[in-house]
């Protein structure tokens, strides 16, 4: 989590230490790193459950009007009483009463917040930040910083996506075929169990022939700050890969409505009108359950159906959520298990 700030804070000290000049800029990345930091846990303190700091008076008089409420509800109850048993005596006292509505604000109605206890200090509130795709803005410091929460499978995963998926959304992000080719081999052969180099991939020969030498994880990468080990992956591939791609997650089910009808062609190999059709279709179906009258504008065969749901889904995943943060002179990107409230990877550009 702290790898981008300590990166920038380490070059600091090393210039320090070997009498370099350390520029401003320098000095203000290394703050900014640091401050997004804070942003970013303020926004995972309060992605849950949290207590909130009360009034106790205002705990006291809570109880006091929930107090009352249950009083007149059971004046309510003796009044009933009283007119049912003077109802059996043919004595008719409703005399145009109106009738009640429920009072869904009422303390006793069953859509209420439980009240306080008195002298109380502190109570839950529901989460503030939540997986909704709207934006937040917070200032901090002097400085704006713009929080987009999205669900955990708005992202297809870098670690299970492979083969011409693979190739096709490395195409889609804007590299040309060869290079598409060259990295979905390379990262295919880091994260896989075999020794076997795919073709424009790189297997134990290639990184031990290196200084100095090591060896691929064959396994699923586990930070973003592991990429620059693979052969060939520069810093804006880097930055590419984690501003379109998760580490967590399965190799199917991302969230449609987070995509682009082109995103979901690359994805799954449909051509792009049966897509968008797809989309527009459930749009008007949509439509049609408010009463809407409309009418299919393509007819899609089982096959493409099929296609479309084996890659996406309109179900969202928010147990894992990702944290886009972006601010003046740094951004960055979390994933976060809201469950087991641990932080998954994290990443600045």
């Amino acid at each position: 989590m702290l790898g981008a700030a300590a990166a920038t804070l380490s070059a600091f000290m090393l210039g320090k230490k070997s009498g370099a000049p350390v520029g401003p800029e320098l000095v203000q990345e290394a703050l900014a790193s640091r401050q997004i930091l804070n942003v970013l846990d303020y926004v995972l303190r309060y992605s849950g459950e949290f207590d909130a700091s009360i009034d106790p008076r205002y705990a006291n008089y809570q109880a006091v009007m929930a107090d009352y409420a249950k009083q007149i509800a059971e004046a309510d109850d003796r009044i009933a009483f009283l007119k049912a048993l003077l109802a059996q005596m043919k004595f008719d006292l409703n005399l145009d009463e109106t009738k009640k509505t429920d009072d869904k604000n009422s303390p006793t109605s069953g859509g209420a917040i439980a009240p306080l206890k008195p002298g109380a200090t502190s109570a839950k509130q529901s989460t503030r930040f939540v997986p909704n795709n709207i934006p937040y803005t917070l200032a901090l410091s002097g400085a704006s910083y713009q929080i987009i929460v999205r669900p955990g499978n708005s992202l297809p995963n870098l670690n299970t996506l492979r083969g011409l998926a693979l190739v096709r959304y490395l195409a889609h992000l804007g590299l040309p075929e060869p290079r598409a080719r060259e990295l979905a081999a390379v990262i295919t052969d880091w994260t896989d169990k075999d020794d076997f180099q795919t073709d424009g991939g790189a297997e134990a020969g290639y990184y031990q022939g290196l200084d100095p030498p090591y060896v691929p994880r064959n396994a699923p990468i586990r930070t973003w700050q592991e990429l620059p080990y693979l052969k060939g992956v520069t810093p804006d591939i880097v930055r590419l890969l984690a501003n379109n791609f998760t580490l967590h997650g399965g190799p199917s089910g991302i969230l449609a409505d987070a995509l682009s009808p082109a995103a979901i062609a690359a994805l799954s190999g449909l051509p792009l009108e049966v897509v968008q059709a797809v989309l527009e279709n459930r749009r008007i179906e949509a439509a049609r359950d408010t009463g809407a009258k409309a009418q299919i504008t393509r007819l899609i065969t089982d096959a493409e159906r099929t296609l479309f749901s084996d890659w996406v889904t309109f179900e969202s995943t928010t147990d894992v959520m990702l944290v886009d943060i972006r601010g003046q002179r740094v951004s960055g990107r979390a994933a976060y298990d809201r469950k087991r409230k641990q932080l998954l990877d994290w990443a600045t550009g």
